[in-house]
């Protein structure tokens, strides 16, 4: 055989072999137009068809348990682990629709219903306090705490920065 009927053997088999892969694939497509798709049926008597998309929370309103929690402040205030000179101001059980209003926020959280109640531990530090995004001076750290689980909700820390201990690389936003 000669090299252009070799050639020419060799593009038609690659040619039938890539015609034969596209023609199985996409007849084995899913939502290929061949085959029947069943459609998600519609009930004629429902009123509407409404889609709910917020799920229950996890953390499920309690705020008929209050009496219960308030025993427990002093178990609650035992948790904190005070460093250097911090103290604790204040110790504040409130539900968490009223800790959020109290703050500003119109901020819905999807695992939490508003009226879960939360330990508000506001802790005053002196000496300042260290975290990853740099140095804060005379410092206030505000805990909100699940009042029955006493899972951490929400760490909130105010107070003049030391500009000279943050990372360099975001020194320049705070200016």
């Amino acid at each position: 055989m000669n090299k252009k009927s070799v050639w020419l053997t060799a593009v038609i088999v690659a040619s039938f072999i890539t015609c034969g892969g596209i023609w199985y694939t996409v007849s084995n497509a899913q939502g290929s137009p061949d085959k029947p798709v069943v459609q998600k049926p519609i009930d004629p008597q429902a009123k509407t068809q409404e889609y709910i998309n917020q799920p229950e929370p996890i953390y499920k309103g309690n705020k008929d348990m209050q009496e219960q929690l308030l025993a427990k402040k002093d178990e609650i205030t035992t948790k904190i682990r005070l460093v250097d000179n911090q103290t604790i101001s204040s110790t504040k059980l409130t539900t968490w629709g009223e800790y959020l209003q109290a703050e500003g926020g119109n901020v819905k959280h999807s695992e939490i219903d508003d009226n879960r109640l939360v330990w508000k531990v506001a802790i005053d530090c002196p000496d300042g306090i260290h975290t990853k995004g740099g140095t804060f001076l005379k410092a206030t750290m505000l805990l909100v705490m699940d009042a029955e689980t006493g899972k951490l909700f929400e760490k909130v820390i105010d107070g003049e920065r030391d500009w000279n201990t943050i990372n360099p690389s975001i020194r320049s936003m705070g200016k």
